[in-house]
C-alpha cells in the first residue's frame, strides 16, 4: 500500500490536432514513435500501481484521442483488478469518434478543455480549432450519458477574461461543471505570454461575484453532487451551477496532492512542476523485475512525500505542457 496516493495520470502521447499558445511552445520536439510507451507497457505500469493502491485513473495527452486505437488502452485500463474509475482529458475535437465506444467500456465522465466561447477567438487562440466541432461533441457526449463533464478554463487576462459569466451561462445550459484554472509559466519560451496573461484566481472570484453569490462546498467535490479525485477548491453558485477553481500558481495544494504522473515517453513523475523523475520505461525495456519497478514507484511515493510542503521556484520544472499532460 502506497500511502494515501490513488491517483494515476497518464499521458499517451504528446501530439496534439490543436496548437493552443501557451501549451505548444516547442512544435518541432516531438517524440518518435519508439519512444514513447505502448499500450501494453502503460497497461503494465498501471496494473503494479493498483497492485499498490491506486485506484483512479486518467488518460492524458497531449490529445489522447489523436492516438491511433486509443480505446484499445481504455480496455485494457479499465479492466485491471483494483482500478474503479478510468476518465480522460480531451479538447473535444475528436469526441465524437469515439464517445460511444468509451462510454459502452464503462468511461462515463472526462474533462473538456475550453478556453474560449468566441468562435473567432477560438479559431486564433488553438491555432485552425472549430469551436462548433467541440460545442456540438459536448451535446452528443451528454446524450450518450456522460457525466459529470468537467469544462476546464484556463483563466487568461486580456484574452477570455471578459467571458467569465458567459462561461456560467454555457455551462449551466449544458449541464456541465465549470472550472477556472491558473495559467502556469511551463516553460522557459511562455514567460512573456504568461506575464501579459496571468490572472489568478481571486480576480475570477471577484468578477463572479459582482453578479452571483458564491458558497464554498467545504466538503469539495462530494458535497457539491459529484465525484472529484483533483486539487480543485469547489464553490456553488447562486444560480445552482458548480464551479472549480485551481490554483498551481497563487496557492500550491502540494498538502492535497494523491496522484503520480506518467509521461508518454515513460517518465513517472511525483510532481508537474518538481525535480524528481524516473524513466520507469527504460527500467521495463532494460528487463526491470515487478518487484524492482514497485520499489522504484514505492520510492517516489515516498519522496513525494517528504517533499510535502518544500516547494519552491527552484525545483520548478518548464518542460512543454503537451508532453506531460497538463
Amino acid at each position: 500500500m502506497i500511502n494515501n496516493f490513488n491517483y494515476l495520470r497518464i499521458s499517451v502521447t504528446d501530439r496534439c490536432n490543436l496548437k493552443c499558445r501557451y501549451c505548444e511552445v516547442n512544435p518541432s520536439a516531438k517524440l518518435r514513435p519508439d519512444d514513447i510507451l505502448s499500450f501494453e507497457e502503460i497497461a503494465y505500469i498501471a496494473r503494479l500501481t493498483a497492485q499498490m493502491g491506486v485506484k483512479t485513473v486518467r488518460i492524458t495527452g497531449g490529445e489522447p484521442l489523436v492516438r491511433k486505437s486509443i480505446t484499445g488502452l481504455f480496455k485494457m485500463v479499465s479492466e485491471i483488478n483494483g482500478i474503479e474509475e478510468v476518465s480522460f482529458t480531451t479538447n473535444g475535437i475528436n469526441l465524437d469518434l469515439y464517445a460511444s465506444e468509451l462510454f459502452n467500456l464503462g468511461v462515463k465522465r472526462f474533462n473538456l478543455s475550453l478556453d474560449t466561447l468566441d468562435r473567432s477567438k477560438y479559431f486564433e487562440l488553438t491555432g485552425g480549432g472549430r469551436l462548433e466541432k467541440v460545442i456540438d461533441n459536448i451535446r452528443l457526449a451528454r446524450e450518450i450519458g456522460f457525466s459529470p463533464i468537467k469544462m476546464n478554463v484556463v483563466a487568461l487576462k486580456g484574452i477570455n477574461d471578459g467571458e467569465i459569466f458567459d462561461f456560467i451561462d454555457f455551462a449551466s445550459k449544458n449541464g456541465l461543471i465549470l472550472r477556472f484554472i491558473e495559467l502556469m509559466d511551463i516553460s522557459a519560451n511562455a514567460g512573456e505570454f504568461f506575464s501579459r496573461h496571468f490572472m489568478p484566481v481571486g480576480d475570477i472570484k471577484n468578477i463572479i461575484s459582482s453578479k452571483y453569490k458564491l458558497s464554498p462546498c467545504t466538503g469539495g467535490a462530494n458535497e457539491c453532487g459529484f465525484k472529484g479525485a483533483g486539487p480543485a477548491a469547489y464553490e456553488s453558485c447562486e444560480n445552482g451551477l458548480k464551479i472549480g477553481f485551481i490554483s498551481p500558481v497563487t496557492s500550491h495544494f502540494c498538502d492535497g496532492c494523491n496522484r503520480l504522473r506518467l509521461t508518454a515517453s515513460g517518465i513517472l513523475k511525483s510532481c508537474l512542476l518538481r525535480s524528481g523523475e524516473t524513466n520507469i520505461m527504460k527500467m521495463i525495456r532494460s528487463g526491470a523485475t515487478e518487484e524492482e519497478l514497485k520499489k522504484t514507484i514505492q520510492n517516489i511515493f515516498d519522496n513525494k512525500e517528504k517533499a510535502r510542503g518544500e516547494f519552491s521556484e527552484k525545483n520548478i520544472m518548464f518542460p512543454n505542457m503537451s508532453q506531460i499532460g497538463g
